[in-house]
């Protein structure tokens, strides 16, 4: 082949994959010999998918899909009721989601995953962490002890025993109590939680039910006397390989009763909306507030800390490595979904539990977290997670010319290729083998999410895998997949972003 035509070949396989397409300009030289592509600079508007549709279904709709249908339909999404949607918001069992996640097209995205349970479920979390202590010791050390019953029950019983004679030897007072948790292993809004002091106190029904039971935390950071804890985002946009983003906002809730482990009441001790909502000292801000009542901002609890001394960073500093860890721990029994195309993800939320030594702890995975608001700052706060929500995983999609420019940088990087460069038929070979390459196309895929994290006020930072944390967490994945070894190669060698600020 000559080498002009071979110009005129490359020229247009770039356009028809997008590679060269309004955000680059492509210019051959007088005697036809190179290829000039010079990138525009600038952002470009979010694109209006007018037309495109929508589907809900699953349980706990009532309250939570107000934000979701607003942030769609303001995008131009319409309501369908057929299989012929583009996008899938289903809640309830993430096994009966009523899609194959492996047969979506291309342009489907739904918000589930299959066995998302493993991390959601309080037995198979407790699982999935115990085994990483046995391979990691203290680097998992952010779960309190934890029994699925009935097979520990004798673990139990001598953990409680152990237990309970340092607490005797400690305690200050008489009042004072030691206590367990125990929770079932699948109920959400703190359904049939309770208090326990004694192996006595468990019932058959527990052990058949196969409840959790878990360490009590007895020394809580208090805030004006009560227990908070913090909700806060993640978004893992893929398993295979691993990505997850942190939201770097949320809220708090508190109890309604100032906490002492003498108060036998749960509104004492658990801070769910769900077991306060109906107490007589429970109140929410009337107005736009959000350091005020049961329910904060998590910047309002921040600053307060801060103004105690507390060393923010720190605390964000602990968020993130348990959040990395806990979707590790799981990351293995979640690989080979959305295999065929389309996107499927996972929103989850982390309630993370802050002690009077500033330690953190991870308390529950919660899938679908609660989108619902009672309070002005909460409606705006999950509206703007919402969105920034579908910016990522792409039912909001970046403008054409932005995601074209990305992919010529990609392809001018990967191959080392500079302004003028010979366009020869082996250059044009290597450009097509490279498009082709599933690699090319999961860094593709991450680099325009890192673009869309970091402009138009996105607030969600990746987490997983960066310059630095593919270096301190690969070791961690039980089965490192030879995808997740690509975006770590990918990421070592790309030039570090800075960090986005916290809240």
């Amino acid at each position: 082949m000559a080498v002009g035509t071979a110009n005129v070949l490359v020229a247009s396989v770039l356009v028809l994959v997008l590679v060269v397409v309004a955000a680059v300009e492509v210019a051959v030289e007088p005697d036809g010999s190179t290829l000039r592509v010079d990138a525009h600079s600038g952002a470009a508007p979010q694109v209006t998918p007018n037309g495109k549709k929508y589907k809900i279904g699953g349980r706990w709709l009532t309250g939570n899909n107000i934000v979701i249908e607003r942030v769609l339909k303001n995008a131009g999404y319409v309501e369908t009721t057929e299989d012929d949607w583009h996008y899938l918001y289903y809640t309830g069992v993430p096994n009966k989601v009523p899609v194959n996640p492996d047969c979506l097209r291309d342009d489907q995205i739904v918000n589930h995953v299959l066995h998302v349970g493993e991390m959601t479920r309080k037995d198979f979390l407790a699982n999935n962490i115990d085994y990483q202590k046995r391979r990691f010791g203290e680097a998992y050390e952010f779960h309190p002890t934890t029994f699925v019953l009935p097979q520990d029950m004798k673990g139990f019983t001598v953990a409680h025993q152990y237990r309970k004679k340092l607490f005797d030897q400690n305690k200050k007072s008489p009042e004072e109590r030691m206590l367990w948790i125990l929770k079932p292993p699948a109920e959400a809004q703190a359904r049939g939680i309770r208090l326990v002091q004694d192996p006595s106190e468990i019932t058959e029904k527990d052990e058949k039910d196969g409840a959790i039971v878990q360490e009590y935390i007895q020394n809580p950071y208090l805030i004006n006397g009560y227990k908070w804890h913090a909700r806060v985002w993640v978004l893992v946009t893929s398993f295979e390989p691993l990505k997850i983003f942190v939201y770097r906002d949320g809220y708090c809730v508190f109890s309604t009763e100032k906490f002492t482990t003498a108060n036998p009441n749960l509104t004492a001790h658990i801070t769910n909306y769900a077991t306060n909502k109906n107490h007589e000292n429970y109140f929410l801000a009337a107005g736009d507030e959000d350091n005020i009542g049961n329910t904060w901002s998590l910047r309002a609890i921040f600053e307060h800390l801060a103004r105690e001394g507390v060393d923010i960073d720190n605390i964000w500093e602990q968020f993130d490595d348990i959040i990395v860890k806990t979707v590790i721990a799981a990351a293995h029994k979640l690989y080979g979904q959305c295999a065929g195309g389309g996107y499927c993800y996972e929103f989850i939320g982390f309630d993370l539990f802050l002690d009077a030594n500033l330690r953190v702890w991870l308390l529950e995975v919660n899938k679908d977290p609660a989108m619902g608001f009672s309070c002005a700052f909460e409606e705006r706060l999950k509206e703007a997670v919402t969105r920034d929500t579908f910016r990522l995983v792409g039912a909001l999609p970046l403008a054409e010319d932005v995601a074209t420019r990305i992919e010529t940088r990609l392809v001018k990087e990967l191959l080392q290729l500079r302004d003028g460069d010979v366009v020869s038929d082996t250059l044009l070979e290597r450009i097509l083998w490279l498009k082709n390459s599933e690699s090319f196309k999961q860094v593709l895929k991450l680099e325009k999410e890192i673009h869309i994290s970091e402009t138009e006020g996105n607030r969600f930072a990746l987490l997983y895998p960066t310059h630095q944390s593919q270096k301190r967490y690969l070791g961690y994945l039980v089965a490192a997949r030879v995808a997740d070894e690509h975006l770590a190669q990918h990421m070592a060698t790309r030039e570090p972003t800075p960090n986005k600020r916290r809240t």
